[in-house]
């Protein structure tokens, strides 16, 4: 069904989004002494990786995953 098509393209647009994201907070190593904006990038990243972490797990759960 379209709706089943619509979660798989979701599903792997997440995943690859999700994939980015731990990429570049990997990049952020000894962040506890990193200035504001840093910290705040940091921050941002976590906050996208629970939401994207969200995302997938609907998507998985209407899939049946």
């Amino acid at each position: 069904s379209k709706t089943l098509a619509a979660e798989k393209k979701i599903l792997s647009s997440a995943v690859r989004k999700l994939e980015h994201v731990n990429s570049e907070l990997d990049k952020f190593a000894g962040i506890e002494g990193a200035d504001d904006d840093k910290q705040a990038n940091y921050l941002a990243l976590v906050k996208e990786r629970a939401q994207l972490n969200i995302v997938i797990a609907k998507a998985k759960s209407i899939l049946g995953v």
